[in-house]
């Protein structure tokens, strides 16, 4: 299985770990699709690309929670192929940003 089609079905199942979770629960999981707009310099070899995100939450108290979250990015490459040694290499570009933090929430709904 590929890494894309292993990515994929995390994200599936996190959706439905997700949907079957209770608000009040302590531990919240969620997925999303993602849209990347590459810019800057990025820009130069890079295009639209897409990707998916995983974010757990944990909560700590009413006003604070602690927050992870994952995801996986594929970009349209405009590097072209390169011939060396009689073989040729294709370039692809990805990333996979890790993210963590703490929420703050000064009232309901509105965090920071």
């Amino acid at each position: 299985m590929n890494l894309f089609k292993r990515v994929f079905f995390i994200l599936i199942l996190s959706f439905t770990v997700s949907t079957l979770n209770f608000s009040q629960s302590k531990f919240n999981i969620g997925a999303s699709f993602n849209v990347n707009i590459p810019v800057g310099g990025f820009n130069d070899i890079a295009k639209t690309g897409i990707g998916g995100s995983i974010l757990t939450e944990y909560v700590f108290s009413e006003k604070i929670s602690a927050v992870i979250s994952g995801s996986f990015n594929t970009y349209n490459s405009t590097i072209p192929t390169v011939a060396a040694g009689g073989s040729t290499y294709d370039f692809s570009l990805t990333s996979i940003p890790v993210m963590a933090g703490v929420k703050y929430y000064f009232q309901q709904n509105l965090f920071g």
